[in-house]
């Protein structure tokens, strides 16, 4: 009886000790049998967006593996990764390694030499894109097509136009090519100032279509445009409200605040010109605060949308300077260089899905002197 319960015992030792080692195996624990010690280790877990990108750790010349995959047994400390494939600018970025933890890494790859292609070809002023970044107006001035325009940039099925669409002509009473105009809040329609005989009269045109019949809403102006302010401060007090007194007290004094899509990352571009981006997704370790990333300066930013097809969120910001568009992670780091060359800084647009950036310039200004839309793609 006494052996019978020893055995039993032993082997309820032995598969605890069994269960306790595959436990600790898996969390990344190893055994240096030349030094006698258990020492932990990490992963790093790396997707990339395309797949199939050449994974290089600390300077190596040769690719440890290709994405999407894990990096296992690492010690703890600090690595420099490298992901590179062919036609796309590489990716780099130094990532940390915790003992028993798994790193994750999710890359988005720009082309290295992107497409540029023509939108519009009868010259574009006064392009001004809709609050809900799906819609972009722009007048034109030439022969035939004078007027208001609209260009749909949201995903559509195949059988809807994606032509440019025109929902104001000139008349003799009314140049809509040389009028003022802005959005409404929900994006529907477009408030327009247009010079008449009498004055300056007020339109609100319907973004979807072709408008033939103009009611005059001069007298209504001020308190539309009252009500559209107080509906922007509650909207943006709500988001504020959201993310905690933290944002408060970094927003106070900015000259910008953008928030993100999905309203978790705020942009701020501080009094002197500096910027940083709070992040509510990302916690300082043993803090209960968010964390804050200084990014590159730049004369303006965008938040770049992610594709529909990646599980990243507003990871990116677009950076606008004078002579160039570059593209940064959300925490300032491994910024790229998508176009350099001529364009107007003050139109530059994302399309929503992510997959092309959208600027206006005078490829050849001997042909036209009004710019066009060009597209770059992205994807």
């Amino acid at each position: 009886m006494a052996s019978r319960l020893f055995g039993f015992s032993a082997l309820v030792i032995i598969a605890v000790m069994v269960t306790t080692a595959i436990f600790f195996y898996a969390k990344g624990y190893r055994i240096n049998f030349n030094q006698k010690t258990i020492s932990g280790t990490g992963i790093i877990q790396i997707s990339s967006l395309p797949k199939g990108a050449a994974v290089y750790i600390d300077e190596a010349s040769t690719p440890k593996d290709a994405t999407d995959v894990s990096l296992t047994n690492l010690a703890p400390g600090k690595y420099k990764l490298r992901l590179s494939k062919n036609g796309f600018i590489d990716w780099t970025k130094e990532v940390e390694v915790r003992a028993g933890l798994v790193t994750q890494v999710e890359a988005l790859l720009f082309p290295s030499a992107p497409n540029l292609r023509a939108v519009t070809f009868s010259g574009v002023t006064k392009a001004t894109v809709s609050p809900n970044s799906e819609l972009l107006v722009y007048s034109v001035n030439q022969k035939d097509k004078e007027g208001l325009w609209v260009l749909d940039l949201s995903d559509r099925p195949l059988f809807f136009s994606k032509e440019p669409k025109q929902i104001a002509r000139d008349s003799s009473g009314y140049s809509f090519s040389t009028s003022s105009f802005e959005w409404s809040p929900e994006s529907k329609s477009i408030l327009v100032r247009v010079k008449a005989a009498g004055g300056e009269v007020s339109f609100l045109l319907d973004a979807s279509s072709l408008n033939e019949q103009f009611t005059d809403v001069s007298g209504q102006v001020a308190d539309l445009k009252s009500q559209w302010t107080k509906d922007a401060q509650v909207k943006a007090a709500d988001r504020i409200n959201a993310l905690g007194n933290d944002i408060k007290t970094l927003i106070t004094g900015a000259k910008k605040v953008l928030f993100s899509p999905e309203e978790e990352r705020v942009l701020v571009v501080q009094a002197d010109g500096k910027a940083v981006v709070y992040d509510s997704k990302s916690y300082l370790s043993f803090e209960k605060t968010a964390a804050t990333f200084n990014v590159p300066t730049a004369d303006n930013y965008l938040w770049y949308p992610e594709s529909a097809q990646s599980d990243h969120d507003s990871r990116h910001l677009i950076l606008i300077r004078k002579d160039s568009i570059s593209i940064v992670e959300a925490d300032g780091s491994n910024e790229m260089t998508i176009y350099t060359g001529s364009f107007d800084p003050s139109a530059v647009f994302a399309w929503p899905n992510g997959s092309k950036l959208l600027i206006s310039t005078s490829l050849n200004s001997s042909a036209s002197k009004q710019p066009n839309l060009y597209s770059i793609d992205l994807r």
